[in-house]
């Protein structure tokens, strides 16, 4: 990233705070990125760019999970979205009918319904097929690898038996009734970089470090241990 979409993304955490006063801001810094993150409660606007793109891109998430994106300059009409969706607690729905501009992801529909658990996990991870899919994601990841083992966990079945949910470049696995983590919550991360990634399990203390992107016996080891944890 360079110094001038860095300034920008100050530029807009700026205007942003000038007028929704009660939002909370972050610049987050992996490696050579950069992305500013935007929250209240356990809704999250993330402003990030993809390479040397001059106009930067809006992400808004709930509870960790992706509902609709969309590249966006305009710093006043921003705010009205912002206001719209952390302010108001507009529904996604809402949200498409006020802004139908706006890229919807497909979990929307299925997150103003009352669903079993097992139909909320399993709707989690159909959504990693548009994470496998974004430009930045594909820009540092293999994601043939990547999508592999994402199907191979779901023809053994983990799909019905835990939550996923994804970041900027890790996607995480958990027992969670609801998208977000408490503290102290049992889960394991998968962080990704080209053909790698850095594996924690935090209620083991374990990490593999450059694991290659595959299901191997050592993951679904892990993953068999997080579904002994009860759904919370």
């Amino acid at each position: 990233m360079d110094n001038s979409q860095q300034d920008t993304l100050k530029q807009i955490d700026h205007y942003v705070r000038q007028h929704i006063p009660t939002i909370h801001s972050r610049l987050q810094y992996e490696k050579n990125e950069c992305y500013l993150q935007l929250y209240l409660q356990n809704q999250l606007c993330k402003i990030f760019f993809y390479n040397r793109e001059k106009e930067p891109y809006a992400g808004f998430y709930v509870d960790d999970n992706l509902l609709f994106d969309v590249q966006l300059s305009d710093k006043e009409l921003l705010v009205k979205v912002l206001k719209r969706w952390i302010c108001d607690c507009a529904s996604p729905s809402q949200m498409q009918a006020d802004f139908p501009w706006l890229h919807t992801a497909t979990l929307t529909d299925y997150y103003e319904r009352n669903q079993s658990v097992e139909s909320l996990f399993m709707e989690s991870w159909n959504s990693l097929g548009q994470f496998c899919h974004e430009k930045y994601v594909r820009s540092k990841c293999n994601t043939d690898l990547l999508q592999a083992m994402i199907n191979n966990m779901r023809e053994a079945g983990f799909d019905r038996l835990l939550r996923a949910g994804t970041t900027l470049l890790s996607m995480g696995l958990s027992r969670s009734r609801r998208h977000g983590l408490r503290e102290g919550q049992a889960c394991i991360w998968f962080e990704f970089c080209n053909s790698t990634m850095n594996v924690h399990a935090h209620f083991a203390k374990t990490i593999l470090k450059q694991h290659p992107i595959i299901f191997t016996p050592n993951i679904e080891q892990l993953l068999v241990k997080l579904t002994e944890y009860n759904v919370d």
